[in-house]
């Protein structure tokens, strides 16, 4: 078993809605920025440490299920905002959503993003980032207006790598250091340009 995974995975209703509560526990104290004990996770989830202990050997293994059930929603999300149509219009609504969602789980990442290389899920996030990655070339791979020396793939490759890179790094550090700034429409408009650089200005 690798480290910090889940002991058995829940297959029936019941054991999934356990280890639901057990992680929107974990969430809870994690954004109150209280000390993480699988004690006070079970108390706050309302189910005994048996129960618990069924499903996740310690609370790194609680913090890792956490971070991969959070890069799935977050995955999902991303996905539900992109419409069909040409994407330059959509980059001020789509920055302002994720900095929206960022700012909402600014507390949650403040404590999660330090965790990742300790609970050996640091290459399962930059896994999830370039899947998002993956569809923004897809998509401008017939987008019109790029910048015409983004015809060249190898070219267009290197600008997604800097453009997602770039984000991914603002929109963290933003949580960590900033977050009342995801809330204000002078760094959105920064984090915009990031993105319509893509395209031709002329």
């Amino acid at each position: 078993m690798p480290p910090h995974d889940p002991r058995k995975v829940p297959r029936q209703r019941r054991a999934r809605e356990t280890v639901r509560a057990i992680l929107d526990a974990t969430a809870h104290i994690l954004r109150q920025d209280e000390s993480l004990t699988t004690n006070r996770v079970a108390e706050v989830a309302g189910v005994s440490i048996g129960s618990l202990y069924q499903y996740f050997p310690d609370k790194d293994a609680l913090v890792a299920a956490l971070v991969e059930r959070t890069l799935a929603e977050d995955l999902a999300w991303v996905a539900d905002q992109l419409e069909p149509g040409p994407l330059r219009p959509q980059v001020p609504h789509l920055i302002e959503a994720i900095c929206t969602r960022q700012r909402a789980n600014a507390a949650l990442l403040a404590s999660l993003l330090p965790r990742l290389p300790v609970i050996e899920r640091d290459a399962l996030a930059r896994q999830a980032f370039s899947t998002m990655a993956k569809w923004l070339r897809d998509r401008l791979i017939q987008e019109p207006g790029l910048r015409p020396e983004l015809a060249d793939e190898v070219r267009l490759d290197q600008a997604v790598f800097v453009v997602m890179r770039a984000l991914r790094w603002v929109l963290n550090e933003a949580a960590l250091e900033q977050p009342e700034w995801l809330d204000t429409p002078g760094f959105r408009a920064e984090v915009s340009r990031i993105v319509e650089g893509l395209w031709d200005p002329a």
